[in-house]
């Protein structure tokens, strides 16, 4: 894959509030064939919520959330960003796919898929014409901690939030009984609403004037929201964090 490394490089020194303008074809990534990063980590891991328990009660009930943790640089999470509007702006494919080489990374396939289809009230209704893109505005602004937590009304989860999933590149394994702990692969499920929230959060993400080194993305059902209610939750790492707590993201441990 060849990374155009100035236009990283300039989406990262946007000043906060500053516009950028995204159009078809400006980066030149080829997402039509699988793309290798070196620098991008995934794990498995959940998240217990204990609640319904007391002094005066002889239990407590736990929930385990699944997750997902992203380590990267910032110099990754821009040219995601990058990614998906690359996908967006482009009709010939509806996904990318995403190789992930570390031998610490217990994921090993990072799929970004694109639903493109309009919600219409009745199945036998068809569209002729597809939507096209051209471009998007892009202002840069601060990452919070819980960056789509606003968006928890019912009606608009489906539509707003992302969705993210396990899945075994052995199709067997996706029938066993331990088939999360088999799981190898990650997938993004995004509409067009919900790919402009990830691609926006990634690129602030990459900013050189974030200071936000956590992210989080969780249930709208156990927690502050950020992914749809069907999701699996998803947290992102910086360096010189609680959890990237090491220089370099090959030495991670887990």
């Amino acid at each position: 894959m060849s990374i155009n490394k100035n236009l990283i490089t300039k989406l990262q020194a946007i000043e906060l509030d500053n516009e950028f303008v995204f159009s078809q074809g400006l980066s030149g990534l080829n997402i039509k064939v699988p793309l290798v990063l070196n620098d991008l980590l995934i794990r498995k891991y959940n998240r217990a919520v204990g609640y319904a328990g007391g002094e005066n009660l002889p239990f407590e009930i736990f929930d385990r959330i699944n997750a997902v943790e992203f380590y990267a640089y910032k110099f990754t999470y821009t040219l995601l960003g990058v990614l998906l509007f690359e996908l967006l702006f482009q009709n010939e494919t509806n996904y990318i796919e995403i190789q992930l080489p570390l031998a610490n990374s217990e994921i090993k396939q990072f799929y970004i898929y694109l639903d493109r289809k309009n919600r219409h009230p009745t199945h036998q209704l068809q569209i002729q014409q597809k939507e096209t893109y051209s471009h998007f505005h892009y202002f840069a602004q601060e990452v919070d901690k819980f960056p789509l937590a606003s968006f928890t009304k019912r009606e608009i989860i489906a539509d707003a939030l992302p969705y993210f999933g396990l899945g075994c590149s052995n199709f067997h394994d996706s029938y066993a009984k331990n088939w999360i702990d088999k799981a190898d692969q990650v997938i993004l499920t995004l509409t067009v609403t919900s790919l402009i929230q990830m691609a926006e959060l990634f690129l602030d993400i990459g900013l050189n004037k974030n200071k936000q080194s956590e992210i989080c993305l969780e249930t709208p059902l156990f927690g502050c929201g950020g992914v749809n209610e069907r999701s699996i939750e998803a947290r992102f790492w910086l360096p010189n964090s609680f959890g990237f707590y090491t220089e370099k993201i090959e030495d991670l441990k887990f």
